[in-house]
């Protein structure tokens, strides 16, 4: 079973479907075929039946005849001469008779061929040499009844010409007769034709129906699969799905659902992974701008550093020259100051030393000059720094107060000497 069921999984859906129509095909001829041979057998064990009971029929018209024989109300030659007319007006199924003979097979009645009346059976055979009516006196003196098959010609139709025939005998038991009747094989055949026709026709129409919903099968279940299979494909191409018959109510609709909820899924998937995939991106984009700004950042800050660095030595050194410079105005303010003292007791001694005095203002008036030329280049320096300049910028501006107050002393001292 595994083997043909490995076998039959190597074809297509259409090809398995041709397969099935096939097969089914093949075997509705063969129910057919068995169903002829069947009605052949039964409508000839149906006509067997028949004919016996015609038989035993014309068996009751006998006996009629027979009783009233012996009822003494007919002669034994006026109740045969009264079976012998009955007899010969029977007919069943169109033409079919029947005859009566005696045990020696002499010929009493037959009613299609009366020049046989009263003739010797024995004498007569059929086409191919069969003597008929001597084989019925031995089945009726073996067994009282029987069938027979020989072949003799119809009625109506060509004497010349034979046909088959199957007959049965059977032993009145009354006058010594034996009656017979027959049907014709052909006639058997052709109701046999006609009832393989009607079974054949309604095979035909079966045949139709069954190709034409086996072809909308086809069509249906294909184009199902291929419509489950290019979404299948779709769907391994990372692809979303289309025109899945989801409304279907059978297996095709269940397995369209289900790839369908697999499609949303994976869909959802799709875009999350997107989604994720997306913040990283812009992850590595910020990580990327912040590596960039720190770069930046440091070199930048290198930059600054060199230079705040430079900067300080250069406050430094400027720092270290402006501690030089106020020592020198230290030290110039201190002779000012002790040329201002000096300047103080000349003033007190103007009347003595009018010459010393003179000479002491323009050495202070020289000192003066010297200090203020100073300043100018400790200004300079100072506006190279930053907080420092401030301090130093102010300390000259007192330095210049104190400077005025010099030059105008010694501008009164020189107004006195003169």
């Amino acid at each position: 079973m595994r083997k043909l069921s490995a076998f039959f999984s190597n074809f297509n859906m259409p090809t398995k479907i041709n397969l099935m129509i096939g097969f089914s095909l093949i075997v509705m001829i063969f129910l057919a075929i068995m169903s002829l041979a069947q009605t052949q057998n039964t409508l000839m064990r149906e006509k067997s039946i028949l004919i016996k009971q015609h038989v035993e029929m014309v068996d009751n018209i006998a006996q009629q005849y027979y009783a009233k024989q012996q009822a003494g109300i007919l002669t034994e030659a006026q109740a045969k001469a009264g079976a012998e007319e009955a007899i010969q007006k029977l007919r069943y199924d169109g033409n079919n008779y029947f005859w009566v003979m005696d045990k020696n097979a002499k010929i009493i009645l037959h009613p299609i061929k009366p020049e046989l009346n009263n003739s010797d059976g024995n004498k007569l055979t059929d086409p191919k040499g069969k003597h008929l009516f001597t084989e019925m006196a031995q089945i009726i003196a073996k067994d009282g009844s029987g069938f027979i098959r020989y072949e003799w010609s119809k009625p109506k139709e060509d004497p010349k010409k034979s046909f088959a025939k199957m007959a049965y005998v059977q032993d009145l038991k009354k006058w010594g007769w034996a009656v017979g009747t027959g049907i014709y094989i052909d006639d058997v055949n052709r109701e046999i034709l006609a009832a393989f026709s009607r079974i054949a026709i309604g095979i035909f129409f079966t045949m139709i129906i069954f190709g034409f919903v086996a072809y909308l099968f086809s069509i249906d279940t294909v184009g199902a699969v291929k419509n489950i299979i290019a979404n299948l494909e779709l769907l391994s191409h990372g692809k979303r799905c289309q025109n899945l018959p989801v409304s279907r109510r059978d297996e095709f609709g269940n397995m369209a659902k289900n790839i369908s909820d697999a499609d949303e899924k994976l869909n959802i998937a799709r875009q999350s992974e997107a989604q994720r995939m997306e913040n990283a991106q812009n992850e590595i984009k910020k990580k990327e701008t912040l590596e960039k700004l720190i770069s930046e950042f440091e070199a930048r800050s290198v930059t600054i550093l060199t230079s705040v660095d430079t900067a300080a030595d250069v406050m430094f050194e400027t720092f270290e020259n402006m501690t030089s410079l106020a020592d020198e105005v230290k030290s110039r303010a201190t002779s000012v100051a002790h040329a201002s003292s000096e300047t103080s007791e000349n003033v007190q001694m103007v009347a003595s030393a009018t010459e010393e005095m003179s000479s002491s203002v323009q050495e202070i008036s020289t000192q003066t000059q010297i200090f203020t030329d100073t300043m100018v280049s400790s200004v300079v320096q100072m506006q190279k720094a930053d907080q420092t300049s401030v301090l130093l910028n102010s300390a000259t501006t007192k330095i210049d107060e104190i400077t005025g107050v010099i030059q105008s002393i010694a501008g009164q001292i020189n107004m006195l000497a003169a």
